[in-house]
């Protein structure tokens, strides 16, 4: 399957592969993203080569300058909560972080990497898959 943002992946130039070699098309039972209050709201699932500075991709490494074309989410509530509590409150602000959906992420909706120690791993979408349309709130930010 085509992922999404294959066009703009296609035209960097990486030294490693990208998406990642262990990123698998796979079923993760529950995965949580931050979102906004409302988490059908696409904008909630725009990666960050769309939503921060387009010149910032060329000031990155290529380590990762890849994950700026995946959506980050975690394996757990807790490791989501953890990071984003330790966010900078202008970061929570400008991307309207004011909630955390969790989802069932199924073979054929995209490519995911392993989840690091601190729970977070990449999500490359593939054309047609409805991530918006699968997420729900598990835990409101106070």
């Amino acid at each position: 399957m085509r992922l999404k943002y294959f066009e703009e992946i296609a035209n960097q130039e990486f030294s490693t592969d990208c998406p990642y070699n262990n990123a698998e098309d796979r079923t993760i039972d529950t995965a949580f993203r931050f979102t906004s209050s409302d988490p059908s709201n696409n904008n909630n699932y725009l990666p960050n080569f769309i939503t921060d500075q387009p010149s910032r991709i060329n000031t990155i490494d290529d380590s990762k300058k890849c994950s700026l074309f995946a959506l980050s989410m975690f394996s757990s509530l807790d490791k989501a909560v953890k990071r984003l509590n330790s966010l900078p409150e202008n970061i929570i602000t400008k991307k309207g972080f004011t909630h955390i959906s969790v989802a069932k992420i199924t073979k054929g909706m995209g490519l995911s990497t392993t989840p690091e120690k601190s729970g977070h791993f990449d999500f490359f979408e593939f054309e047609g898959t409805d991530i918006a349309g699968v997420f729900q709130i598990a835990f409101e930010r106070e």
